[in-house]
């Protein structure tokens, strides 16, 4: 049983990642593109470069992806203990 709720765990993050994924694949992106969110950041990941940056300075709480993921870790971590 216990299994089963780490499955389930893990197949929707997979979801959820792979349509964020291709979504982005698959809208057009336009140039000066307008955002709604306070506060936003942009990296190039191979070199650390911020692309763009809108209040990044500002606190915030994490998103919902990532309390997932921090979850999951725990999740899988609390098996190995």
């Amino acid at each position: 049983m216990k299994r089963f709720g780490f499955r389930y765990i893990r197949v929707l993050l997979c979801i959820v990642l792979t349509t964020l994924i291709l979504a982005g694949d698959i809208l057009p992106v336009k140039a000066g593109v307008e955002i709604s969110a306070p506060s936003a950041i942009l990296i190039e990941a191979s070199t650390g470069e911020v692309i763009y940056e809108l209040n990044s300075t500002e606190r915030r709480s994490p998103a919902s992806i990532t309390k997932i993921m921090n979850l999951l870790l725990i999740f899988e971590n609390l098996d190995e203990v």
